[in-house]
């Protein structure tokens, strides 16, 4: 064995183990808190949520995103493609997509929609509920 070879091992091996062996002493086992910390107090932060309900005019728009807007025009046979094409008004009709109608908090759905008697409110189950033929009163 080389003299270079010799001293490294005599030196670098036994530095090796000390380094180890520190390096070990900091590994012990940590219990990391499910709860925050807060403050010490022992008390607990409350969860940070936000429900947020959005009933400014832009939701009663007929039309997703607001470019759309430019699209229409007053009358139905003066509208442009962007404004009555799923393609570029996200929430105008696709006829690709099968729409089922929504689930009560029993579990049974609510009844299908009629397309000329759409119920102005889809959640109201009242018999006398307020009605629209699609076919002409679409705004």
């Amino acid at each position: 064995m080389s003299t270079r070879l010799q001293r490294f091992l005599a030196g670098g091996f036994p530095l090796a183990l000390i380094i180890a062996g520190v390096t070990s002493a900091f590994a012990a086992t940590v219990s990391i808190s499910d709860a925050p910390m807060a403050n010490g107090t022992g008390t607990q932060i409350k969860p940070n949520v936000m429900f947020v309900l959005d009933d400014s005019g832009s939701m009663r728009n007929t039309f997703i995103p607001d470019l759309v807007e430019s699209f229409a025009s007053s009358t139905a046979s003066e509208r442009r493609y962007g404004y009555v094409s799923a393609a570029c008004n996200g929430v105008y009709y696709n006829p690709k997509i099968i729409y089922r109608p929504p689930v009560k908090a029993d579990g049974t759905s609510y009844p299908a929609a009629s397309f000329v008697a759409a119920k102005v409110d889809g959640f109201d189950a009242s018999a006398t509920a307020t009605v629209v033929d699609l076919r002409t009163n679409f705004r």
